[in-house]
């Protein structure tokens, strides 16, 4: 069930006529016969009712990237996104009893092209847990995991993260000796040929930003064949012998992405009594609910067929929300609501784009086509239980700010339709 995020906030938005004209364009009316069409009118007059609620936790499991940081967003408030991962066999020794151990380090690799959002010359200090619940990589896991649960605070490396002085192209955690003695030590040989035993053994890690840290940044790591850990070891007899062995994150390594969002300091709160502004966050934080309460009442008109409907809603650029260190989301998603406030899908975006997502326009709009959707709800096929506008994605860390009813671009409902003989 989702949450009201800023109850008992309920901004009714009462669009200004513009036009309900004839179109004699005829444009998109080809799919009936012409014999059927009476008119078709373009109407912009609906009432909207919009307000922000929380997302539902989603799944935070099976992601090719991993997140990690925290950041204090003036506007949205403090987001923390932290990630369980495990590694894998890969070679192992032959003659461990012949070498000397070094040192163990953990590696990963950043995401090319979306490494981090907020201010990533800001650093902040990481803990690596030792993982002991042993997840598996088949396994549905939420976003809303506590990653506490999965470690018992054995604590086996910190590391400061700061992407945007680090001239590295790989995330390095330097790991406890005492993990390096487990991993080279030759009664523990035989457990690193095969990977379900080893996980018997060592089930992963967990890393999680420090609270005490400042307003920096959520990192992005992507999980390619740079990412795992190195074990370091020199042979006995020739101390120059650099060696190392090597346990990739693979494509059967159990990875969950978990998010913690906290509002209570945040300007959000701000907006609490009938401000203009809707807000719709990634890391599975807030989305905007759209309803329209009198859609129904187009039926009182006759036998009614929606031919195109497009709901419009702007950015609220240049309005103080601080866009240059936190940017908009370049694309937004749309969904339909079923009578257990679940997404569904709208059929305009299903063939066409699997995410449902719309771009960000260069006028600072987001336009979303809906018609069927309607269509289906007016003909009693659907409950009219509204739409969400939400960040897709459980690796999308943007978030945006949308115009309210009371702001100089409001949302806007533009439907054309025709009354059937």
């Amino acid at each position: 069930m989702l949450k009201k995020i800023l109850s008992p906030l309920i901004i009714i938005a009462t669009i200004i006529f513009f036009s309900a004209c004839q179109d004699e364009s005829n444009v998109g009316l080809g799919v009936l016969p012409q014999d059927l069409l009476i008119d078709h009118i373009v109407v912009d007059t609906f009432t909207l009712n919009n307000y922000t609620v929380s997302v539902d936790s989603l799944v935070g499991s099976g992601s090719e990237n991993l997140l990690l940081g925290r950041i204090i967003d003036p506007i949205f408030g403090k987001s923390e996104a932290s990630t369980a991962v495990q590694i894998t066999v890969g070679n192992f020794l032959s003659t461990p009893d012949s070498i000397v151990a070094d040192s163990l380090c953990l590696l990963l690799p950043y995401k090319k092209g979306m490494t981090a959002y907020g201010d990533s010359m800001v650093n902040q200090k990481i803990n690596v847990y030792r993982m002991r619940e042993n997840i598996k990589h088949d396994s549905v896991y939420y976003s809303d995991m506590l990653p506490d649960k999965l470690h018992n605070n054995e604590l086996i490396g910190t590391a400061n993260l700061c992407v945007g002085t680090d001239q590295d192209t790989i995330f390095r955690v330097k790991i406890t000796d005492e993990l390096l003695d487990f991993f080279v030590h030759p009664d523990n040989q035989s457990v690193f040929k095969y990977g379900d035993d080893f996980r018997k053994y060592f089930n992963g890690f967990v890393l999680q930003p420090t609270n005490d840290n400042p307003n920096a940044s959520i990192v992005a790591f992507e999980m390619n064949k740079y990412a795992g850990m190195k074990a370091y070891y020199h042979w006995k007899s020739d101390p120059d012998s650099a060696r190392e062995l090597f346990f990739p994150i693979s494509k059967y390594c159990a990875r969950v992405n978990m998010f913690k969002h906290d509002y209570q300091s945040a300007e959000i709160q701000n907006y609490m009594n009938g401000n203009d502004y809707n807000f719709v966050q990634g890391l599975n934080g807030l989305q905007m609910k759209v309803e329209i309460p009198f859609l129904k009442k187009i039926n009182d008109l006759g036998n009614v067929a929606i031919y195109k409907a497009e709901l419009i809603i702007k950015n609220a650029e240049g309005k103080g929300f601080h866009e240059n260190q936190y940017p908009p989301l370049k694309r937004i998603n749309i969904s339909g609501i079923d009578d257990n406030d679940n997404r569904i899908a709208i059929a305009e975006y299903t063939e066409k784009d699997i995410y449902h997502s719309i771009k960000l326009s260069e006028t600072g709009e987001y336009k979303f086509e809906v018609a069927s959707y309607l269509q289906k709800i007016i003909s009693g096929e659907w409950e009219n239980n509204g739409l969400y506008i939400y960040a897709g994605g459980s690796n999308n860390f943007s978030r945006t700010v949308i115009c309210g009813s009371k702001s100089e671009a409001p949302p806007k409902l533009v439907i054309v339709y025709s009354i059937l003989n």
